[in-house]
């Protein structure tokens, strides 16, 4: 089933920033939430709209359910300029970066009300993604436009790669949709190759591509530390 694919955001401002000033960080600043937030909003903001109609439901549903600790997160100090979803299944990254375990039936139904929680429940149920052990996966990797050019990208899988080989992982997986060239030929650079193609069929008209890549980046154990 597909799951978030690699997108970039909408513009949000001009950021100038050199390559000895990005910060990479394995979580999520709380004051950087909000803006993680609309980035992610701007790169999946239409795909989330098959669940979610409205924007207010989405801005609800990712506030409510974005885990800071399975996020690798990319800033210049003062705002987020690209992050990543981590997902594995077990340890930190259990249940994915969106969680929605984090939602009783409640607090689902108080915020979209019966009709809206059965429907999030159809359209994100195909769309989620259950890490096999051995993975782990990237849920989303997604980069500000304003900062686009600048490595940001490559940087966060680097740290993504860094976390598979040190929690003793096997292999990092991410899926990418057919209308992203752009990233599967970063993903390419960095390594990764497709080990799976999914058409879509007529669920495409819904979801807006008609095909899903899964990639992958093996990974091999680190060098033993000799005595």
């Amino acid at each position: 089933r597909p799951s978030w694919p690699a997108a970039r955001s909408a513009p949000d401002r001009p950021v100038a920033v050199t390559e000895s000033e990005v910060r990479i960080s394995r979580s999520l600043a709380p004051e950087h939430r909000a803006t993680a937030i609309d980035i992610f909003q701007d790169a999946f903001g239409s795909k989330l709209r098959q669940a979610l109609p409205s924007a207010e439901q989405r801005q609800a549903f990712v506030d409510a359910t974005l885990v800071a600790d399975r996020c690798v997160t990319a800033s210049d100090g003062e705002t987020v300029l690209g992050l990543a979803g981590l997902q594995a299944a077990a340890g930190r990254y259990q249940g994915g970066v969106l969680d929605g375990d984090t939602l009783g039936l409640g607090e689902m139904r108080r915020l979209f009300g019966l009709t809206g929680m059965i429907r999030a429940a159809v359209v994100l149920g195909f769309i989620d993604h259950k890490a096999e052990p051995g993975e782990l996966y990237i849920d989303f990797l997604t980069v500000s436009s304003a900062a686009r050019g600048r490595g940001i990208g490559t940087k966060l899988l680097d740290e993504v790669a860094a976390i598979g080989h040190e929690d003793g992982f096997r292999w990092v997986r991410l899926e990418v949709i057919d209308t992203n060239p752009r990233a599967q030929a970063l993903y390419e650079r960095e390594g990764y190759t497709v080990i799976k193609e999914q058409k879509l069929g007529f669920v495409s008209r819904f979801v807006g591509f008609d095909a899903a890549y899964t990639m992958e980046l093996p990974l091999t154990p680190p060098p033993a530390v000799e005595d």
